[in-house]
């Protein structure tokens, strides 16, 4: 068996001694996710490895109970089986994105500098360092196995056309104000309308409209979060509960929290002192405009950036979940269908979701939301956005993320740069011209002392090597890449 494979199905499948420190087995325990990893690390044609790959998803989704989430995942794999995309080299999403979450777990388990880190970030969040492995297996499956869903919205617009939507887009916003509008309450057991109508009254808030007609409406309403004011006071009051509310950040204590995406991001970063990550922030919001009103670099096409829209799908999903049930008032209402429809939602969700600690929205899941919308712009040729306005542009080593700002963010990017095996494209060309994807046969992985050893052939190596050098200050530090 060649050594990732290996070396992968020890980590993940095998409870023997020298394997019982390792943290991915022990909080994936269930038998079914065991044989369903074990053959889609095993499988060697593109049917089965997707297959297994979506079993594997619903299991581990299902086991943080955000299975709903799968809907977008589905989405992506829909359009790359059926070529339902205008970019003709795209690859597979569906089982890397399942490696990116098995590769993130191996460097978290193996490479201590990054558990460290991530260690750090819980203490200045005031989150308890000794949850370490729940707080980051909590948030890591936001910035690995969901952090391409914005590949729904993968299409672009030529410069010379007059047109302002593509019609790819346009499906991938109908696929998530699907969701928000019916999946996700018949998730919630809601299926009524009029049941849905009472909730929304009662807990004060309003599914998310997703704007289909035109790129920039998409891209206005996924980062439209509405008020966020009862979750920001019961978010206040669960922190205050083991800290000195004096040293809990003003806009979490008096308020309020921005209703924009963008800003929301930048106002956590600075709440828990990380300026560099706010600047970043606000780069990242003038690379979003920019690739969506004058295009990418020379080609001039206008995209959505799809690691920017899957931050925001998870944010507006999650920040919609924790609005509803902290909106809801503590006791039910005298109402009885009100009463009926209050216990229903509570029952359901309290039975279903792990997370009803509002503190964790704002401490986890905005954080987990920022580092995913940002792997992908990060991954950029910085030299594309040097028109941007001066006071939100990057130096070059502003602009070469340290593991100590974000450590989420930077293993995100990490395993991103060098998951390269086993992903086919829709595009079939290769075949007759012999340009072939890398299989999981010719790449190798071990650990030792503290850092990861990945083995690809040359051509690979060096492609993921300018990605890091690229995007990652020090990454050296933690990972050797060889032939």
């Amino acid at each position: 068996m060649p050594g990732l494979q290996k070396e992968l199905l020890k980590f993940c499948t095998l409870p023997n001694k020298s394997y019982l420190g390792s943290y991915f087995s022990k909080r994936h325990k269930d038998a079914k996710l065991q044989a369903h990893l074990n053959r889609f690390l095993r499988s060697t044609m593109d049917e089965v490895r997707l297959f297994e790959a979506s079993q594997c998803g619903s299991l581990i989704l299902g086991e943080m109970d955000i299975v709903e989430a799968d809907h977008f995942r589905w989405g992506v794999l829909r359009r790359e089986v059926t070529a339902d995309i205008t970019y003709s080299k795209q690859r597979d999403h569906f089982a890397h994105t399942l490696y990116n979450y098995i590769l993130g777990w191996y460097f978290f388990c193996y490479c201590k500098p990054i558990s460290e880190a991530f260690k750090k970030h819980l203490e200045i969040r005031m989150l308890d360092p000794y949850q370490l492995e729940d707080c980051f297996l909590s948030s890591w499956i936001y910035v690995s196995l969901l952090h391409d869903i914005g590949y729904l919205f993968e299409g672009s617009i030529s410069p010379l056309s007059t047109a302002t939507q593509s019609e790819h887009a346009r499906r991938g916003a109908l696929v998530v104000q699907d969701f928000f509008q019916h999946r996700l309450w018949t998730s919630w057991k809601i299926d009524s309308p009029q049941g849905r109508d009472t909730l929304r009254a009662i807990s004060g808030t309003d599914d998310p409209k997703i704007d289909s007609g035109t790129l920039a409406g998409i891209a206005d309403s996924l980062r439209r979060l509405g008020n966020l004011d009862k979750l920001r006071n019961c978010a206040y009051k669960e922190i205050a509960k083991k800290h000195d509310p004096s040293t809990i950040a003003d806009i979490l204590r008096i308020g309020p929290l921005p209703q924009d995406a963008f800003y929301l991001w930048e106002a956590h970063y600075r709440s828990v002192g990380q300026d560099s990550m706010a600047k970043r922030i606000k780069w990242l919001s003038q690379v979003f405009d920019h690739l969506l009103y004058k295009g990418i670099g020379g080609s001039g096409l206008r995209v959505l950036d799809h690691g920017v829209c899957g931050g925001m799908i998870l944010l507006l999903y999650s920040t919609n979940y924790y609005s509803t049930y902290f909106g809801l008032d503590i006791t039910p209402p005298s109402d009885p269908f009100e009463k009926h429809i209050w216990t229903e939602f509570r029952n359901t969700v309290t039975s279903t979701k792990a997370e009803t600690d509002p503190y964790w929205w704002w401490s986890g899941l905005v954080w987990a939301t920022a580092a995913c919308a940002l792997h992908n712009a990060q991954q950029m040729n910085l030299n594309e956005f040097c028109d941007l306005p001066v006071e939100t542009q990057l130096s070059e080593s502003e602009f070469r993320l340290k593991l100590e700002e974000d450590p989420l963010a930077y293993l995100g990017i990490l395993v991103d740069c060098v998951q390269e095996w086993d992903r086919f494209t829709t595009a079939q060309e290769s075949i007759i011209g012999g340009e072939l994807p890398l299989q999981s046969l010719d790449v190798s992985l071990r650990h030792k002392d503290d850092k990861v050893f990945l083995a690809l052939p040359e051509k690979f190596r060096k492609k993921a090597e300018a990605a890091l050098d690229r995007s990652l200050a020090g990454w050296k530090n933690y990972l050797a890449l060889s032939r």
